[in-house]
């Protein structure tokens, strides 16, 4: 499936042919010293004017597809960012207990039973996990 800068560009291609075929058919009449279409002349400046129309309609709705996608874009970079704690200082997980340290066997659940049982964090070291959350 195209993207829609290929959509885009597409689009700005027909609009361009279009604008030239417009262009020549008034050419041929100014050249010819005339001041009115003749029938056929008129009946496609008219198609081709409408397909101008249509393919303009089309451009600018692409261009602010592209404009969308790309503020969304840098939105969710944003929110993915602030996620991973990159700038905004906010952190989705504790530095005590988080993916990494449960996989090294540190559990708050564990620790929380340690703490209300002094006989299991005869070091303390559950006390100042928790502590420090």
């Amino acid at each position: 499936m195209p993207t829609n800068r290929e959509m885009l560009a597409e689009a700005e291609s027909r609009l361009q042919s279009a604008l030239a075929e417009r262009r020549a058919i008034s050419n041929k009449v100014e050249k010819e010293g005339r001041k009115t279409f003749t029938e056929a002349e008129e009946s496609k400046f008219i198609a081709v004017s409408t397909l101008i129309k249509e393919q303009r309609e089309r451009v600018n709705e692409l261009r602010e597809n592209i404009e969308r996608h790309e503020q969304m874009s840098g939105a969710a970079d944003r929110i993915w960012n602030a996620a991973n704690g990159s700038g905004s200082g906010y952190r989705p997980e504790g530095n005590v207990y988080n993916s990494r340290t449960a996989k090294q066997g540190t559990s708050f659940i564990k620790d929380l039973i340690a703490t209300a049982t002094p006989s299991m964090d005869a070091s303390g070291e559950a006390r100042a996990r928790m502590a420090a959350h």
